[in-house]
């Protein structure tokens, strides 16, 4: 009874009514494809046919207020406004087959006074074109709800919604059966068409509101245009999207049981999209499935806010599905002042021309992500597994041993990286950069890939870099044809602290190029603060395994330092291969400081080098061969301990410890229980060689420093084992 009569004369677009399957099993086990199911609600007929009177039948109760609609079929928007009560419950097909077929107009328009709850039941169906099906529009500080248990599609040439709310308080929308927006192609003269399952606007205004978003049942978003055959229209489609003022947002796909879907398929498409401008927090929570699809840029969870923080939980039984023909990704959650968070304990598996799988952004707060889950990229070009940046605040990236992170790609543009933490500072002080893996890193590219890479720099002037600290507990797997790197680390001016632990493994291939098992460098920094004087230090250890094999340059570890000290400590095994390359199992050059390098009793270090002829004719050569098991490169004091083995194979030439210092004293120390092992086929086989007279790298030894020609420092060498 409650219905407008604009359109009252108009029949059927079906010749009589259709019934669809509106049970509420069926739709929530809907196990059809995307693309189907949108051919499905764009072309095909209703499965079967029935009789019901022409207007709702609507019964009104007054103490309840709630207005109850069954047993009909409309062909015109539904509406409550003709009781003119406020707080209106609108209640429709909870008890018998009840339709809503038009066009033009929504099929129910919620908009009167007060608060608005609307409730589409399990016997609705509620189908729409060129109009949002459903529609609900609260003005001033009243709370709207929808709930659908129904079945709520739109359709159109250039945008379809299934469900639009504008509030200005708080917004509750339950979807417990399916939601569709479908668009489709629309002939020359469509242009930028968008399909969106749920749309929720709120602008909190001086008292602020919130949105509270469950979907345990079915949403499409889905749109089909004719670019790919010569046309201009294209789509641009979200699943759940919700933008906000002042107004804090909850989204749960999947609720209790884990069974909600969201679907989006598109020339650009997201699964999920939130935007909050001003103040309120966002909060995404996903046990079910995000699946999208798109020809160009596809996101399946987007999440960006202004003033509070954002928190993006994958659950166990969770699954972020995108693929793209270009830009593809998983998670992303960007904030301005607030921390970004994601937690994914589910599976992320991301496909594109240029893909990442989690990345977490905050310009002037933390970012966190953790990882128990599986996260699984493959880029054409680029590929990121995990990914934190931070402007101001910090970085901190968790793999558990639960956690498994498999990225491939093409590496052309940039490496491709498995986890990746970034910070960077102008006229502040830079965020540190955590990064600690218990669980499985595999990496492979065409050229260059990376395992793990931090990186905390300050730009400009006025600040300082932040400080890095990486732990590798698990195994991190990289291979690629180009250059390639386990762990990658690089400050300005702040300190690096590496650890590969007695459970850590690291291998590293590179085919044809560098191949370098640990790498720590800083630069100096480019800022004017306070710590450029003070010289932080780079510290790595290895109580684990690395094992390294290359071309053209090959390290097990490497640490290059323009300013501190450099302390490496290796209890475990590295091993170092290369073919027409250098090899150094441990590499270390401390350009303004001090370097101390040990290798425990338990420690092995073995370098190996082959050499390759180059057929030249008369003006052949041989390219590599060279091989150092341990070489330091310091203006200032040199410490070399070895008590355990150090084994050197240069196929041109090779030596077990090679110092040299501008300078400096030299200390080398080849303890009772140490071995050092040297040959080399063709040329030189040393075992221990020390110089501090000035080497080619670093600041030179001053004039007065080297008055009558004697440096600065000494050298000693103490042999009590073997050589």
């Amino acid at each position: 009874m409650y219905a407008t009569d604009r359109h009252a004369s108009r029949n059927s677009r079906h010749g009589g009514l259709e019934v669809r399957p509106v049970t509420k099993a069926v739709r929530v086990t809907l196990s059809a494809s995307a693309s189907a199911l949108a051919l499905s609600l764009a072309v095909a007929p209703m499965p079967a046919q029935a009789s019901y009177p022409g207007e709702p039948q609507c019964v009104f109760d007054p103490v309840a207020l709630t207005a109850t609609c069954n047993d009909f079929f409309w062909t015109d928007t539904l509406t409550g406004n003709e009781l003119a009560v406020d707080d209106l419950t609108l209640v429709i097909g909870d008890a018998a087959p009840s339709e809503i077929d038009t066009a033009y107009e929504p099929g129910i328009l919620a908009n009167w006074g007060g608060d608005i709850t609307l409730d589409i039941g399990n016997f609705a169906s509620v189908d729409v074109d060129y109009a949002p099906a459903v529609e609900a529009v609260v003005s001033g500080d009243f709370d709207a709800t929808v709930i659908n248990d129904g079945w709520v599609v739109s359709r159109g040439y250039e945008g379809a919604t299934g469900i639009l709310v504008r509030g200005q308080d708080d917004v509750s929308v339950q979807n417990h059966g399916l939601v569709a927006g479908v668009t489709y192609d629309g002939g020359e003269y469509a242009w930028n068409s968008s399909a969106v399952g749920i749309d929720v606007g709120v602008d909190g205004g001086e008292t602020g509101g919130s949105v509270s978003i469950l979907n345990d049942g079915v949403v499409y978003a889905l749109g089909f245009d004719d670019s790919y055959y010569g046309g201009y229209n294209t789509s641009d489609v979200t699943g759940v999207r919700v933008n906000t003022y002042d107004a804090g947002v909850a989204i749960d796909n999947g609720g209790v049981s884990g069974v909600g879907q969201i679907f989006a398929v598109g020339d650009d498409a997201t699964g999920i999209e939130v935007d909050v401008r001003g103040s309120g927090a966002i909060a995404i929570t996903n046990s079910g499935t995000v699946d999208v699809s798109a020809k160009y840029d596809a996101i399946g969870i987007e999440a960006y806010a202004d003033e509070s923080g954002i928190t993006i939980d994958n659950l166990a039984t969770g699954r972020v599905l995108v693929e793209s023909d270009d830009y593809a990704e998983g998670i992303l959650a960007v904030g301005k002042y607030g921390t970004s968070d994601v937690d994914n304990a589910g599976l992320v598996d991301v496909s594109g021309y240029d893909a990442s799988g989690i990345v977490a952004v905050s310009f002037e707060g933390n970012a966190i992500v953790t990882n128990s889950g599986d996260v699984l990229v493959n880029g054409s070009t680029g590929a990121v597994g995990i990914g934190g940046v931070s402007v101001i605040g910090n970085v901190s990236i968790t793999n558990t041993s639960a956690g498994d992170i498999e990225v491939a790609g093409g590496g052309g543009d940039r490496p491709v990286q498995g986890i990746t933490g970034y910070t960077i500072t102008g006229y502040y002080d830079g965020g540190d950069v955590t990064i600690v893996n218990a669980g499985d890193v595999l990496v492979s590219a065409d050229y260059a890939a990376q395992g793990v890479v931090a990186n905390a720099h300050a730009k400009y002037y006025g600040g300082d870099s932040g400080d890095i600290t990486v732990t590798n507990s698990g195994r991190i797997t990289v291979s690629a044809y180009g250059p390639t790197e386990g762990i990658f680390a690089s400050t300005g001016n702040g300190a690096i602290n590496i650890t590969n632990t007695s459970t850590g493994v690291i291998d590293v291939t590179s085919e044809y190029e560098r191949a370098v098992g640990i790498e720590a460098e800083n630069d100096g920094g480019e800022g004017a603060g306070t710590l450029a004087a003070v010289a932080p230090d780079m510290s790595i250890r290895n109580d684990g395994r690395i094992t390294v094999s290359g071309q053209n340059y090959v390290a097990g570890i490497y640490v290059d330092a323009a300013i501190g000290n450099v302390d490496v400590v290796n209890t475990r095994t590295i091993t170092a291969t290369g073919v027409e390359a250098y090899v150094a199992g441990i590499y270390a050059a401390a350009h303004a400081g001090d370097i101390s390098i040990s290798n425990t009793a338990t420690g092995t270090i073995t370098a190996t080098s082959d050499a390759v002829y180059w057929d030249g004719g008369e003006y052949g050569y041989w390219i590599g061969g060279g091989a150092d098991g341990v070489l330091a490169y310091a203006a200032g004091d040199i410490t070399i301990d070895n008590a355990g083995m150090i084994d050197v194979n240069g196929e041109m030439s090779g030596i077990g410890i090679e110092a040299r210092s501008n300078g400096g004293q030299i200390t080398i120390t080849n303890q009772a229980l140490g071995h050092i092992l040297v040959d080399s086929g063709m040329e030189n086989a040393v075992g221990i060689e020390a110089d501090n007279s000035g080497y080619y790298y670093g600041p030179q030894v001053t004039a007065s420093a080297l008055e009558n020609g004697v440096p600065p420092g000494g050298v000693t060498i103490i042999n009590n084992g073997i050589i």
